[in-house]
């Protein structure tokens, strides 16, 4: 499975995954390396807790039906003490019952068992969205919107990017005063459709027209540097 670029930031976080049927569990705990920093396992509630205690991670994934303490008792335990670290809870039924317990102790996402690959990538872009900013910092007056791809200004009117120009952007200002090789902008920029030196050259030569307040400048064979 390739890695989605919205996702990377999952990839120094860790995840305490829940779940008692050993076949289940195993499938899905081969998906969660593919994207996180490290993965915990847990067979119970009662395994939640101590883990939680041990390790501290950034997402819980839970499911709601364990022996031992299910896991909307173990995230209310959680809860006591911990209001903010992510939670997601999994369960076989669609269950309005469950579903209100689950939304009072304040979880990004519910759920429900069989989940194929998009449901699982669609919860996962909801964690991520959890870690991101909602805005990058320019300068004193400018600043890059991530929700709406634009640049907001405190003196003019906000400035529209395109796709390609607000990934640029966004990837430059993120390695702020490192020179970025060729083929890391075009990855970021590009993702999964072809590009190269040329297109991007008239990418760049876009935004410098619409940001002239910005300092993007060439490295010479080797890429690109944002002062």
């Amino acid at each position: 499975m390739e890695l989605n670029l919205g996702l990377e930031i999952l990839k120094s976080k860790s995840v305490l995954y829940a779940e008692d049927e050993p076949s289940v569990a195993n499938e899905v705990i081969a998906l969660l390396n593919l994207f996180f920093k490290d993965v915990f396992y847990a067979k119970n509630g009662k395994e939640v807790l101590e883990i939680y205690e041990e390790k501290t991670p950034d997402i819980l994934l839970l499911d709601v039906s364990m022996p031992v303490l299910d896991g909307l008792e173990a995230l209310k335990a959680i809860r006591k003490n911990d209001k903010d670290t992510v939670a997601v809870m999994l369960t076989a039924f669609d269950d309005k019952s469950t579903l209100l317990r689950a939304v009072e102790l304040n979880i990004t996402k519910f759920l429900v068992k069989p989940f194929n690959k998009q449901n699982f990538i669609s919860m996962l872009e909801s964690c991520a969205k959890k870690f991101r900013p909602s805005d990058i910092k320019i300068d004193e007056i400018y600043t890059l919107s991530l929700e709406n791809m634009h640049i907001q200004s405190k003196q003019n009117s906000d400035i529209k990017l395109t796709k390609k120009e607000f990934s640029l952007l966004k990837f430059m200002l993120e390695n702020r005063g490192r020179v970025c090789k060729f083929n890391e902008i075009l990855n970021a920029v590009y993702e999964y459709d072809k590009g190269n030196k040329d297109s991007l050259k008239a990418v760049i030569k876009e935004l410098r027209k619409k940001c002239e307040f910005i300092t993007l400048e060439s490295c010479f064979a080797t890429g690109y540097i944002l002062r």
